[in-house]
């Protein structure tokens, strides 16, 4: 069949019409839009399991050591990966970094002959970890280490911070809540 100019006419157009190709992409983006709070929400949250879960297996690690060589082992704030970084009170700042290591001659500072077990770097930029008893933890060769507690915040508050808790016998827990049923204190 010819039209009327002489052109012949199509039985069937193929592709989408700029009408359809708007509605999806309007029906696209929106879905997006709503899906970006709820994942960034997840990445967050990903961000502080991890990085406490990664204190916790240096915990671990530094309890399972001391148990093994029946020798001091220290868990300490670091912010040059060699040596323990002391702070100025309670409530110290580990998002720089900390430090596993023997504590071959017992004086509770890291010499260079004294093994190092494991380093972790500084935190990502926006998270705080505190620390309620000074710079370092010292598990002795019975696996027990001082009552304390770790607070793992970040921009969100408190609401979405975690707490590492240290038991006397050595034993670390991770929760919600401070030992004592209160909120974080993400101060």
């Amino acid at each position: 069949m010819h039209s009327p100019r002489g052109r012949r006419r199509r039985q069937h157009e193929s592709g989408y019409s700029m009408i359809e190709m708007l509605v999806t992409l309007t029906v696209a983006s929106t879905l997006l839009a709503s899906a970006a709070p709820a994942f960034m929400t997840t990445v967050y949250n990903n961000r502080i399991g991890t990085r406490i879960n990664l204190l916790l297996a240096d915990m671990h690690l530094a309890r399972l050591e001391a148990i093994k060589r029946n020798q001091d082992i220290v868990l300490c704030r670091s912010n040059d990966g060699r040596h323990c970084t002391r702070s100025s009170g309670s409530r110290a700042d580990w998002s720089i970094g900390w430090i596993v290591y023997v504590n071959l001659d017992e004086d509770k500072k890291r010499d260079p002959e004294e093994p190092l077990l494991h380093v972790r770097s500084t935190l990502p930029k926006g998270m705080q970890l505190r620390f309620n008893q000074w710079w370092r933890v010292i598990y002795h060769g019975d696996g027990s280490a001082k009552n304390g507690t770790f607070s793992l915040c970040d921009f969100r508050g408190p609401e979405h911070a975690r707490v590492l808790v240290l038991y006397y016998t050595g034993r670390p827990r991770i929760s919600d809540r401070q030992p004592n049923g209160d909120p974080i204190d993400c101060g």
